[in-house]
């Protein structure tokens, strides 16, 4: 009996519910473009400040990459001694790995403009297989001769394979082909402090015997805590350069590089949290107006339906299960509509962080924002 008389008094109110709609199209079109808005500013922010984030992280562990990493320019056999000496002594660190490269100071074309950072050149293969930093190839092409650059310069048509790159080093210039591109999580990017260029092992022989002066030891190391990375990046530096006076020594952590390279996704995200709850809240003054109007302009009307059995409560959950209804479909419409923005904002994020990031289905995002939206209309 109470069953029937519970969906009776529901299948009621989404009578009224309708009525109501059908006099207010106007007033219902605002808030259904307000709400769709304000759900795709809002799923997207929880997707760039939740999953996108962690993504860094993710290729981080893939690529099995160091918490530190320090370029030191010297080669000398007493230098990887003693480096080896203190990363085996100290309770901190879990694995590391030592390998030639050359670091310098390094110039290049870039985005219409000459961009300058500390360059870490490396052979290809020995990069692809270190046991802690290692890279992974992003985009190959049929040239086996040259360089690989990061794929963040792969991007906004800057570098394709088979273009040619003019790489200076001390005042000399060097030329290479572009073979494909990479991607590093700790040295991807000029962001990084250092940044790396890999060389296919011709070029790498050939430049050995070029730049012999500037042969250098790189260095990764993986902690226990990622959270002190930057205390044991300036323990190491410190101690390397206490032993080492005359080496130069650059060095970067987790801790800088993970709010180095996604400050602009940071930024975006916020402006969009900003926008989603400004639209949501010129939402909510809309449906308060609404709710305002209708029973000021439906006073006699209102006092019939409750000639003809509507309770008060049935009258407030009726103006309840319309304006949520209609929020609720919004949401959903609006969360899911964010995802044919999405991979237009994806292009934008990689062209400024350099990670590779796949876009799927978040559920999370999805169901927080309709819930969000949805608890905030109905309050």
């Amino acid at each position: 009996m109470s069953q029937c008389l519970y969906s009776g008094n529901f299948n009621r109110n989404i009578l009224l519910a309708r009525s109501n709609i059908r006099k207010a199209k106007g007033q219902t079109a605002a808030i259904i473009a307000l709400v769709l808005l304000s759900s795709v500013m809002m799923n997207l922010w929880l997707m760039l400040s939740t999953d996108y984030k962690k993504n860094f992280d993710r290729y981080h562990d893939k690529l099995n990459d160091g918490h530190v990493n320090v370029a030191a320019y010297t080669a000398d056999d007493d230098f990887r001694e003693y480096a080896t000496d203190l990363l085996e002594n100290s309770a901190d660190v879990t694995e590391f790995s030592i390998d030639d490269a050359f670091c310098a100071p390094v110039s290049f074309e870039y985005n219409g403009g000459k961009t300058s950072v500390i360059g870490v050149l490396l052979e290809k293969d020995a990069a692809l297989s270190r046991s802690v930093g290692k890279y992974e190839i992003t985009e190959d092409s049929a040239f086996t001769s040259g360089i690989y650059l990061p794929m963040l310069y792969g991007t906004g048509g800057n570098y394709s394979a088979g273009d040619t790159v003019e790489l200076e080093l001390f005042g000399e210039k060097y030329e290479y082909t572009v073979c494909g591109f990479f991607n590093s999580t700790m040295s991807g990017s000029a962001n990084c402090l250092l940044m790396s260029f890999l060389l296919t092992e011709d070029k790498f022989k050939e430049f050995s015997e070029e730049a012999a002066l500037v042969r250098s030891t790189y260095i990764s190391v993986r902690i226990v805590d990622k959270s002190k990375s930057e205390e044991l990046g300036t323990w190491l530096k410190e101690k390397l350069g206490e032993e080492f006076p005359s080496a130069r020594i650059t060095e970067n952590d987790y801790e800088f590089i993970t709010t180095s390279r996604y400050i602009s996704q940071m930024i975006c995200a916020g402006i969009m949290s900003a926008m989603a709850f400004l639209v949501l809240l010129i939402g909510i003054v809309v449906i308060s107006s609404n709710v305002a109007n209708y029973i000021r302009e439906n006073m006699r009307n209102l006092g019939a339906l409750k000639g003809i059995g509507y309770t008060s409560g049935q009258l407030i959950s009726a103006l309840i299960l319309q304006f949520s209804g209609i929020s609720a479909v919004a949401a959903m419409i609006g969360a899911a509509f964010s995802y044919c923005i999405f991979p237009g904002v994806n292009e934008m994020m990689i062209a400024q962080t350099g990670i590779p990031y796949e876009v799927k289905f978040l559920p999370l995002p999805f169901i927080i924002t309709v819930l969000f939206i949805l608890c905030v209309t109905a309050a």
